[in-house]
């Protein structure tokens, strides 16, 4: 019979045993939507072996090069989808023994803005009184910066608290204004718009709002009202 040949590696660990790997980088924790991620991670080997990367656990957008001197790098676009955590697991070897990093990429996304008063976009009033505009804004990482104003509108519209979530409005004069809410997070704007008809006859689109006041419980003064319609409270 003919001989067969069989080849194959001998590895030799070090003679006073073999050392672990060491990682000597840290990769940053958040991005934006939609930016390009560039992660070079790094590692020595007390002994002077080759090293080599690879992923246990990774995002589908995340792909891993490894370099052939001890880096690799992690790269990739994030997506601005709902989920905001992305876990990885990147290990190095020696061929005898590997280290691991494990960490969370947080992928910073726009504020979302929901209108909880009215909550259709469009609304009618009676004319010669307020209304109330409640909204629940969230963010992933940060307190949003919020700002109401008056995109359009045949007169002034006046809010009540014009960076808070929540704000009575009062209108000038009778039509039909747009208002807007903008939410800022430092990297991403949200904005959401409202349109009030307001001194629309038989209204029911709207509860306007009776009162609106904001009380010292220590002063026990009287409170104007917000609204305009003159309901002040004590």
């Amino acid at each position: 019979s003919s001989p067969v040949d069989q080849n194959f590696t001998i590895a030799v660990a070090p003679a006073g045993g073999n050392t672990v790997p060491v990682v000597t980088t840290t990769p940053a924790a958040t991005i934006n939507a939609g930016a390009a991620f560039s992660y070079t991670a790094a590692a020595s080997d007390p002994d002077g072996q080759s090293l080599v990367w690879s992923t246990v656990v990774r995002p589908s957008w995340l792909t891993l090069t490894d370099h052939g001197n001890g880096t690799a790098t992690l790269a990739g676009t994030a997506p601005n989808t709902t989920v905001a955590a992305h876990d990885v697991l990147l290990n190095v070897s020696d061929g005898f023994s590997a280290a691991s990093q494990a960490f969370t990429i947080t992928i910073n996304r726009a504020p979302v803005i929901r209108l909880d008063s009215p909550t259709s976009p469009q609304a009618d009033i009676p004319a010669g009184v307020g209304v109330l505009l409640r909204t629940t804004v969230t963010d992933d990482n940060s307190t949003p910066v919020l700002a109401w104003t008056q995109v359009s509108g045949p007169g002034v519209a006046t809010f009540e608290s014009p960076a808070s979530d929540d704000t009575a409005v009062t209108f000038s004069s009778s039509g039909t204004y747009v208002l807007r809410l903008t939410a800022n997070d430092g990297a991403f704007s949200a904005t959401r718009d409202i349109t009030i008809n307001a001194g629309t006859t038989g209204a029911v689109g709207a509860q306007p709002t009776r009162a609106w006041w904001k009380f010292d419980e220590a002063g026990g003064a009287t409170t104007a009202d917000a609204t305009g319609s003159g309901n002040t409270g004590t």
